[in-house]
């Protein structure tokens, strides 16, 4: 079972966190195949059918302001 994520942050490398929800209701942060299909997308690939809620933070370069 696949669930595609579109977060359009537009960014090369993000941080991503899955909770997935068990039988007994509640969710847990789990593990699971996270795909990036593109710096728009990522798809979350589970092995049995469940609800899911994901979390995308973009990771940017830290850039010098006295370069």
């Amino acid at each position: 079972l696949v669930h595609s994520v579109q977060h359009n942050l537009d960014a090369a490398v993000v941080d991503v966190t899955v909770w997935i929800q068990r039988e007994d209701g509640k969710f847990y942060n789990d593990l699971a195949l996270v795909t990036e299909e593109s710096n728009n997308e990522l798809s979350v690939t589970l092995t049995s059918a469940s609800n899911v809620k994901v979390s995308v933070e973009a990771i940017k370069d830290i850039v010098d302001p006295n370069a």
